[in-house]
């Protein structure tokens, strides 16, 4: 019997029996090897990987990957090695048992199968280990839009977030090399925690990731700027909380609403509706049509709107126009506006914590002249510069007035005219300006008196001229081939007023006195041509007399092309009994009635008197020297 391990063997000899045994000795022979932490995962041992103490290595006598009872093991030290000695020729199958939370980097097929046929050992039979990595952030709601998660805060639970393996591009240029792009592989997506909205992702390899969020409709995100963080994984066992930059894994999103589908805002209360402040999500840009042009406000990224008293307003009636034209009052006496737009919330001042930006359309005969700019809450009271960032004024430029403020809601752009009568302050006005009136009303005109149609009462030659001229105040085009004219009321006696127009500066070609009566300070023009400018004149007159014609103001209509007069408006002429528009101002001295328009002179009626006297003297005269003659009496 033979004992290998004892090195013994035991003989029974019969009597007389003869053995001859023959000893054959060999070198008992090892494996032996390093557990290290592979640092940056790849499979290779680099000068730094440092060992691992306390791992198992074991022999794996039936192969299933398992240590089983009675298998071999050893133990790894404290420099991480491990050592299999004794070992008599065979095959071996040499594992690891993995320790939780570490994935095995070599050898890649999780073993090493040995063969010892001669009497060298086997070394460097190493065991490589990276330790997983996390990747851990969270998102949150921004209520104030701030781009910073302040302590009241809640999280986002629920919310989908994704996390790729990024491959950067491949340069090698110039000389020969390739260029490949970058390649985004998705490899997990996990949901927020619902109480703390916290995620966490656990990566197995070094290298490059992405990590980026879901979306929900109604909400935007506020930070970080991009919709993704970029992450290095360059140690086995790190714990990622910060992307490539330094910057926390916090993804912070807000609800908000749009006005008219142009800006985005988010309200402090988390609601469209009653709330203390709104604040602007990105450079928010609202857009107001009118007037022939296109007006603007633009507000920067997270101003905060609120009330200047202080109280909670509602949102939702946050809004951008250009008001009725007739609807701006309480300028005073010689302000005309020649641009309007209201923002905010009508009746209601509001305040932003920074400037915003406001361009009017003005239109572009403007260009280049200085406009002064008044704020007020109701458009129709209390104007002022109060809020209106300095110098206050604007020079108009491509047809915009563009200057900033911190309050609203009603903005004009306007100019200061001259009062006296025979003060021309007609250099030039808006091509597509805003109505602004202290009395007007809609239709072609409007009036108190039932004088219509510049018919009048018979003359009262012993009345005086108008005792000033009315003052144009603006205009505006609301409709197509249509101007509205608004003008201040002329100084008794007044019974009727004449508007007329021609199409070069200075110059009166059609006329129309059919303007209703004393109190008449609105009138609207149609039939005009679209796109053409006009020079527009108005006068007050009474039973015996025309007054000193207005300022002259330019205006433009839109619509279509037109080649006939404005209606009701007559070439050289007032009306059916009318006069020949002269373009000076002189006053005339009483004129019972008006030259048609095929005459060129004006004649005193007492003219007329003086002729029928003459007539009669000579009749008579004429009549009595017949009679003598034929009595004798001459003879």
């Amino acid at each position: 019997t033979l004992d290998v391990d004892a090195r013994t063997a035991t003989i029974d000899l019969d009597s007389g029996e003869n053995i001859t045994c023959t000893f054959t000795n060999s070198l008992r022979r090892s494996i032996t090897g390093m557990k290290f932490n592979d640092l940056n995962g790849d499979g290779d041992k680099d000068a730094g990987d440092p060992g691992l103490s306390g791992w198992t290595i074991f022999l794996d006598t039936n192969d299933n990957g398992i240590l089983d009872n009675g298998e071999t093991t050893s133990v790894t030290n404290t420099n991480g090695n491990y050592e299999f000695t004794n070992l008599g020729g065979g095959t071996y199958n040499v594992r690891e048992v993995l320790q939780d939370g570490w994935v095995q980097t070599t050898p890649v097929s999780g073993k090493y199968t040995l063969t010892i046929t001669s009497n060298a050992s086997l070394t460097n039979q190493d065991f490589g280990n990276f330790k997983k990595v996390s990747i851990t952030g969270s998102l949150w709601k921004d209520l104030n839009a701030n781009k910073i998660w302040d302590g009241e805060e809640p999280g986002l639970g629920g919310w989908e977030v994704t996390l790729s393996r990024v491959t950067p591009p491949l340069i090698t240029l110039p000389l020969g090399g390739s260029l490949t792009t970058e390649t985004i592989v998705p490899e997990q997506t996990i949901k927020t925690n619902t109480g703390t909205g916290a995620f966490s992702f656990t990566v197995e390899k070094s290298g490059q990731y992405r990590i980026a969020m879901g979306s929900l409709e109604g909400w935007q995100r506020t930070y970080p700027t991009d919709s993704f963080f970029d992450v290095f994984v360059n140690e086995s066992g790190q714990v990622v909380t910060k992307d490539k930059s330094g910057k926390d894994l916090q993804f912070g999103n807000t609800p908000f609403y749009t006005i008219s589908s142009q800006a985005k805002f988010v309200s402090s209360s988390g609601v469209n509706g009653q709330t203390s402040s709104v604040i602007s999500l990105g450079v928010s840009t609202l857009t107001a049509e009118g007037n022939g042009g296109t007006s603007t406000v633009t507000i920067p990224d997270g101003t905060v709107i609120t009330g200047i008293d202080g109280l909670d307003f509602d949102s939702s009636r946050l809004a951008t126009s250009i008001p009725a034209l007739n609807s701006i009052l309480g300028l005073g006496t010689g302000v005309a506006a020649d641009g309007v737009l209201q923002w905010g919330i009508p009746n209601l001042g509001l305040q932003f914590s920074n400037p915003i930006t406001l361009n009017i359309y003005v239109g572009t005969t403007l260009n280049g002249q200085t406009l002064n700019i008044l704020r007020s809450i109701t458009g129709t009271s209390e104007w002022t510069d109060d809020g209106i960032v300095a110098p206050k004024t604007c020079v108009v430029a491509n047809g915009l007035c563009s200057f900033q403020t911190t309050k609203a809601s009603y903005f004009v752009a306007a100019r200061t005219v001259a009062t006296s009568a025979n003060t021309d302050t007609s250099t030039s006005t808006s091509d597509s300006s805003s109505t602004v009136s202290n009395t007007s009303s809609s239709g072609s005109s409007s009036s108190s008196s039932s004088n219509n149609g510049g018919s009048t009462d018979a003359p009262v030659c012993g009345d005086t001229k108008p005792g000033s001229a009315p003052i144009l105040l603006s205009w505006a085009a609301e409709n197509p081939n249509e101007v509205i004219l608004t003008w201040s009321k002329a100084q008794d006696p007044v019974t009727y007023y004449l508007v007329a127009y021609g199409t070069k500066p200075g110059s009166v070609e059609f006329g129309n006195p059919n303007i209703g009566g004393a109190e008449t300070t609105s009138y609207t023009i149609k039939g005009l041509s679209g796109d053409t400018a006009y020079y527009v004149k108005v006068r007050a007159g009474n039973g015996c007399m025309p007054g000193d014609f207005s300022q002259e103001l330019a205006v433009t209509p839109f619509g279509t092309q037109l080649t006939s007069a404005a209606e009701g408006f007559t070439q050289g002429v007032l009306g059916a009994s009318s006069e020949k528009i002269v373009e000076k101002n002189i006053p005339q001295k009483k004129e019972a009635n008006l030259l048609p328009s095929n005459k060129t002179e004006r004649k005193d009626p007492q003219y007329f008197m003086y002729i029928s006297l003459f007539v009669l003297l000579t009749s008579v005269t004429l009549f009595a020297i017949k009679r003598f003659r034929r009595s004798g009496a001459f003879y």
